[in-house]
């Protein structure tokens, strides 16, 4: 027969545990991760990536573009994106002035990012024409059946080309 003390005495005392460390528990895990976003969050504005304003110079010009064509059909006139320096542009009403069409209202004046310029094809006289249906007329020659191109790029040797159509649609080329 076994034998069990009851006594005050043993009841009270409970074996002593050993924690041994083997891993992270899910609170620091959680609290890590948190201190990291909120560093990274507040680190990633402050970098200077060139090639992130010349994507943003071209989607601007593809948006102020689609801009353009849509202007002309809605208010049934000319409109044409100007090129007026190698980094700025402007969104023009075109107006009938005897029997061609000259520069008329500023719509948007674009200043593009420090170091993006921009050129286009030089048979277009540095205008990019839509007419009252949206479809691309050449300034200089209304017989190209071509996209005409416009190309983007920085200092830092990031570049990207535009194509508009002669339908009126524009894309990046990639």
């Amino acid at each position: 027969m076994v034998e069990v003390n009851l006594s005050e005495r043993n009841l009270h005392k409970v074996p002593p545990v050993r924690w041994t460390q083997t891993g992270f528990s899910l609170v620091e895990l959680i609290t890590y991760v948190a201190l990291l976003g909120i560093l990274l969050a507040a680190a990633l504005p402050h970098l200077e990536l060139m090639p992130s304003k010349t994507n943003e110079a071209v989607e601007k010009f593809l948006a102020d573009v689609r801009f353009a064509r849509a202007k002309a059909i809605a208010t049934g006139s000319h409109v044409c994106v100007h090129r007026v320096a190698s980094n700025r542009y402007q969104v023009r009403r075109l107006k009938l002035q005897g029997s061609s069409w000259v520069l008329d209202k500023v719509l948007r004046d674009v200043t593009l990012p420090q170091g993006v310029s921009w050129w286009m094809n030089t048979d277009t006289g540095g205008h990019l024409k839509f007419n009252t249906r949206g479809l691309q007329v050449a300034f200089a020659n209304p017989n190209n059946p071509y996209a005409l191109y416009t190309y983007f790029g920085d200092s830092q040797g990031s570049s990207h080309a535009v194509s508009v159509w002669p339908s009126g649609q524009a894309y990046e080329e990639y």
